[in-house]
């Protein structure tokens, strides 16, 4: 009907668990500009490990809060393109050529 062979299926399924095993193990790293943040992120989007440096509490506040949310934003921004370049490099060439179909968008990568 739309080009897609349903033959393929199974080989998206286990393309789709590689996906799953890759997620278990991956994870991003950011650091602030300065260095006095640090972040791990999992496949999950779950910190892994914050780094804080000792000389942060000189700092007001409002400032190292801020340095800590823009820190995770960039892990996460990065968490993204990883993950979205795992999915492209398992599913690229099994996904269907359907118009309209639009993976990244269905996970919400875009």
């Amino acid at each position: 009907m739309f080009g897609f062979n349903f033959g393929k299926l199974g080989q998206i399924k286990d393309r789709i668990e590689n996906i799953k095993r890759r997620l278990e193990v991956l994870k991003v790293e950011a650091a602030s500009e300065d260095g006095l943040v640090k972040v791990v992120l999992n496949g999950h989007h779950e910190v892994d490990n914050l780094y804080l440096s000792e000389t942060l509490h000189q700092r007001p506040t409002i400032e190292v809060s801020s340095l800590i949310a823009a820190t995770i934003n960039e892990a996460a921004r990065n968490l993204r393109l990883q993950i979205q370049q795992i999915i492209e490099e398992e599913l690229g060439d099994v996904l269907p050529s359907m118009p309209g179909l639009d993976i990244k968008g269905l996970l919400s990568l875009n």
